[in-house]
C-alpha cells in the first residue's frame, strides 16, 4: 500500500460561484516531503475545486466532498509484513479513535431497496415517536405496563429487517438474490476470505486475500 503522508497543510479562501453566495473554502493537502509541499498540494486542490464550480455536496459548508478530502490524521503506527512491505497504517481520527488503513481488506456496504414507507411504524397506535428496538423488545419507555413488553415483541417480529431477517416484498427478493451472489462469489474464490454481515439496510461485505492488480466481480 501507499504510505500515509507525514506532512499536512490547509489553505483557506473565499470564492463566489454562479447561483450561490460566497463560500469560505478550507482545503487540506498532504505530502511525504515537507509541509510546504503539502501546502502546494492544498493550493492545487483549491484551484481544481474552484475550476470545477465549487464544493460537490448538498450542504454549503465550504468543505470538499467527503471522499475527496485529505483530512489530517496523526500517524500512530506503520504495520509491515515479515518481508518488510508496508501492509497497513494506524492513524488517529478527529474523534480520537484509532483507524486501520489498509488495501489488504475490502469493506463494502450493499444496500437493499428502501422499505415500504406505508408500512405501520408504530405499535398499538401509540401517538408519535416510535420507540427503539430495545424498548420494543423489553418494554422500555413505559415502566409498569406489562403489555408493552409483549407489544414490543410483536412489533419487532413484524419488522424482520431490524432483527437481520430478509424482510418482505421487493426488499425480501433482493435480500435473497444478494445472499446467493455473495455465497456464489465465495464458492468461486476459495482463495479469498469472504465474510458478510446483515446490517439495518443491507449487507456489509469483508473480503481479504485479494490481489489488487486482478479484478474480482461479486455480481
Amino acid at each position: 500500500m501507499q504510505p500515509i503522508p507525514r506532512h499536512r497543510a490547509a489553505v483557506r479562501a473565499t470564492h463566489t460561484f454562479p447561483g450561490h453566495g460566497p463560500f469560505a473554502l478550507t482545503i487540506h493537502g498532504s505530502s511525504d516531503i515537507s509541509v510546504e509541499d503539502a501546502r502546494r498540494d492544498a493550493r492545487e486542490r483549491m484551484d481544481a475545486l474552484v475550476a470545477a464550480g465549487g464544493p460537490e455536496q448538498e450542504h454549503d459548508s465550504g468543505l470538499e466532498y467527503y471522499p475527496s478530502r485529505r483530512l489530517p490524521e496523526e500517524l500512530l503506527e506503520d504495520v509491515h509484513s515479515e518481508g518488510g512491505t508496508l501492509i497497513a497504517a494506524i492513524t488517529r481520527n478527529r474523534y480520537g479513535a484509532a483507524v486501520l488503513n489498509t488495501d489488504a481488506l475490502l469493506i463494502c456496504d450493499v444496500d437493499l431497496p428502501q422499505e415500504d414507507v406505508g408500512r405501520s411504524r408504530s405499535s398499538g397506535g401509540r401517538a408519535g415517536k416510535r420507540p427503539g428496538l430495545l424498548s420494543r423488545l423489553f418494554g422500555g419507555g413505559a415502566i409498569g405496563r406489562a403489555d408493552d413488553a409483549t407489544d414490543g415483541i410483536r412489533d419487532a417480529a413484524g419488522l424482520p429487517d431490524e432483527l437481520g431477517g430478509p424482510g418482505s416484498g421487493e426488499r425480501g427478493r433482493v435480500h435473497a438474490e444478494l445472499l446467493t451472489s455473495i455465497r456464489d462469489f465465495g464458492a468461486r474464490h476459495p482463495e479469498l476470505g469472504v465474510r458478510a454481515y446483515r446490517t439495518r439496510h443491507g449487507f456489509r461485505l469483508l473480503v481479504s486475500g485479494a490481489d489488487g492488480r486482478r479484478p474480482h466481480h461479486v455480481m
